[in-house]
C-alpha cells in the first residue's frame, strides 16, 4: 500500500491544529572588481546554493510578482520576462491565430544542442555590470552573444525569482506552455484582456520536450493563477483538480521536477549509465548525477533509494503516523524560532484494502498564491513527483 504523505511548510508561521486522521474502506473516497568564476554542471536541488542567498520579503499576496516588476520593457517579448528569437516568437502568433498545435516543454529547437549548455555554465557575478531594471533573461543558451546576462534587478532579490529566470537560461519555458496544459489547467479567456493571451499560447513541438515527465502545477516556472487577469481575484488559470489550485505559483524554489527536467534535457542521466550498477530508486526518485549509487528522492522522501521519511531537518517533528478504524486527532505547531525554512514531513500508511481519510479543520499562517511560506502539503495520488495540494 503506498504511503500518503503530508507535509508542513514553515517561512514565518503556520499552526495546524486538531488533525484528523482514521481509515476508511477503500473506494469510500474520491478521491557577484572581484569576479568568481564557477561552473555548475547540474540544475540542482535549491538548498545545494541556498547558502548564497539572502532572505527578501516574500512579494505580497496577488501580485504579479515578475510581471509586475518588469512592467513594460520592451526588451521582453513574451510571457513578461523571456526574450526569444524572432522565428518562435512568429511561430507563437501562428499559435494564437489557430494553427496546429504541438507538443514539448524544454527549448528544443533545430539548433539543438548548441541551445544547451554542453559544458556547464560558466556564469560570473560582477559588481561594475550596470543594473537594468525588471527579471528576465533569454530562453536558453544564445550563441549570438558573447555574455549572455539573466537581469535580477531591483525586487527581485528573491531566491524563487533569481532561479526562474536561471531556468529560462538553462531552457526552460514557462511551465504552463506545455502541450498538454488544458489536461491539467484552464485558461480563462474572459478573465484576461486579449492583448495579454500571447502569453499563453502553448509552444510548437519543434522548440519544446516534455520527456515523458508529468504536468507540476508547483513547478517555479508556472504562472500564479492570476498572472495577466484582469482582477486579482479572479483567476485567469485554473486546475482541473481543484485541489492543486492552492498550490500554482509557488516561488520557493525549483521543485523536484524542475530539478529532473534539467537533468534529462542536458543528458546528464547518461553518467550513470556508465556505471555497473544504478540503484533501484523508490517512489519516483532517480540515480543522482552526482552521485550514481544513490538517489534523487521527491519532497517527502529521503534514503539511499527514496525508502524512508524524509527527515524534518532541526524540528522535532514528523515519522509515520499511525492509523485506526477510530478517529484520532493530532494537533502540529510551527512557531518561528529564527531564520530558515522549517518544515514537518508526516507519512500516513493506511491497512490493505483501505484507505486514509483525513479532516483538517484549520490552518494558521501567511496566505499567498503558491502557499510557499505556510502550508500544509498533501501528497495523495500515487505519484509523489509533483509538488502536491497546498
Amino acid at each position: 500500500m503506498l504511503p500518503f504523505v503530508l507535509q508542513l511548510l514553515l517561512c514565518s508561521f503556520v499552526q495546524v491544529s486538531e488533525q484528523l486522521f482514521r481509515d476508511s474502506p477503500s473506494g469510500a473516497i474520491p478521491t557577484p572588481r572581484r569576479r568568481v568564476s564557477r561552473y555548475l554542471p547540474y540544475f540542482d536541488e535549491s538548498s545545494s546554493i541556498n547558502e548564497t542567498t539572502t532572505q527578501e520579503p516574500h512579494p505580497e499576496k496577488n501580485s504579479s510578482r515578475i510581471i509586475k516588476l518588469n512592467g513594460k520593457l520592451r526588451s521582453v517579448q513574451l510571457d513578461g520576462d523571456m526574450i526569444i528569437n524572432g522565428a518562435l516568437l512568429r511561430s507563437l502568433k501562428a499559435e494564437l491565430s489557430g494553427s496546429r498545435r504541438r507538443k514539448r516543454w524544454a527549448y528544443r529547437d533545430l539548433f539543438y544542442p548548441q541551445t544547451i549548455w554542453s559544458d556547464g555554465v560558466p556564469y560570473e557575478f560582477d559588481p561594475e555590470l550596470r543594473e537594468n531594471r525588471g527579471c528576465f533573461s533569454s530562453v536558453g543558451r544564445d550563441t549570438s552573444q558573447p555574455e549572455q546576462p539573466v537581469n535580477i534587478g531591483k525586487g527581485c532579490y528573491h531566491f524563487g525569482v533569481t532561479t526562474h529566470e536561471v531556468g529560462h537560461a538553462l531552457g526552460l519555458f514557462h511551465h504552463q506552455q506545455r502541450y498538454d496544459r488544458d489536461d491539467y489547467v484552464t485558461f480563462s479567456k474572459k478573465d484576461v484582456p486579449k492583448s495579454y493571451w500571447l502569453n499563453f499560447v502553448k509552444i510548437p513541438e519543434k522548440y519544446l520536450a516534455t520527456y515523458g515527465l508529468p504536468y507540476d502545477v508547483g513547478s517555479i516556472m508556472h504562472y500564479t493563477p492570476t498572472e495577466f487577469a484582469s482582477n486579482a481575484y479572479l483567476p485567469g488559470l485554473l486546475t482541473a483538480d481543484t485541489n492543486l489550485q492552492g498550490t500554482m505559483g509557488s516561488l520557493d524554489g525549483p521543485s523536484f521536477l524542475d530539478v529532473q527536467i534539467v537533468n534529462r534535457h542536458y543528458q546528464c542521466y547518461e553518467v550513470c549509465n556508465e556505471t555497473e550498477t544504478k540503484p533501484n530508486c523508490l517512489n519516483g526518485g532517480y540515480p543522482d548525477p552526482h552521485n550514481c549509487t544513490i538517489c534523487k528522492c521527491p519532497t517527502g522522501f529521503g534514503g539511499d533509494f527514496c525508502q524512508l521519511i524524509e527527515p524534518s531537518g532541526t524540528m522535532k517533528c514528523g515519522g509515520l503516523i499511525p492509523t485506526s478504524p477510530r478517529l484520532t486527532r493530532m494537533r502540529i505547531r510551527l512557531t518561528a524560532a529564527g531564520p530558515g525554512r522549517r518544515k514537518c514531513v508526516y507519512h500516513i500508511r493506511a491497512p490493505p484494502n483501505r484507505r486514509v481519510m483525513i479532516g483538517l479543520q484549520s490552518v494558521s499562517g501567511v496566505c499567498q498564491e503558491g502557499c510557499y511560506t505556510s502550508a500544509v502539503e498533501m501528497k495523495m495520488n500515487g505519484d509523489f513527483r509533483p509538488v502536491g495540494y497546498r
